[in-house]
């Protein structure tokens, strides 16, 4: 348990200081659903240095996709076991055309993390770590090159371009 606490510490000083990036995570994409301010996954975004662009009291709101897209978040964020199933979802997405209204998804600004973020479990300090270099890597640089620790798999939290 002390080692989970101090692996957050580690993230808090990591990104002390940093403007905390703009996100969307999607839950489900047809209806379009993310997760409200209250959830625990919320909390740990937030801890990751991310604030969601949808600001609901609902666990996981409905949203519009026009007010989505309004909204321009920096960040798309999806969970998933297969990086691949979600990559191919992502791939459909981007010929919709709402989606491709999204400069995140124009610019390839596309997370795939691990589902461990979906239960509040050990695993989900792995997730935080995960994201939170996903979403400042520069403050996970060690004289000038990317810094590699050995709990983050590269499997696990993939940029989809």
């Amino acid at each position: 348990m002390e080692d989970l606490r101090e692996r957050l510490s580690n993230i808090d000083r990591r990104i002390a200081g940093a403007l905390p990036r703009r996100m969307l995570f999607v839950v489900w994409t047809e209806p379009l659903i993310s997760i409200g301010r209250g959830t625990f996954i919320a909390d740990a975004l937030r801890r990751a240095g991310a604030q969601s662009v949808v600001d609901a009291s609902a666990e996981w709101p409905r949203i519009n996709l026009e007010e989505i897209v309004r909204l321009q978040p920096e960040v798309l964020v999806f969970a998933s076991a297969h990086a691949g199933d979600t990559q191919h979802d992502i791939d459909m997405l981007r010929a919709r055309p709402g989606w491709r209204s999204l400069e995140a998804l124009r610019r390839g600004n596309i997370v795939i993390i691990s589902d461990a973020i979906n239960r509040p479990a050990p695993r989900l300090v792995e997730a935080v770590e995960q994201l939170a270099r996903a979403f400042h890597p520069d403050s996970f640089t060690r004289g000038g090159s990317p810094a590699t620790p050995a709990n983050f798999a590269e499997e696990a939290c993939t940029c989809a371009r």
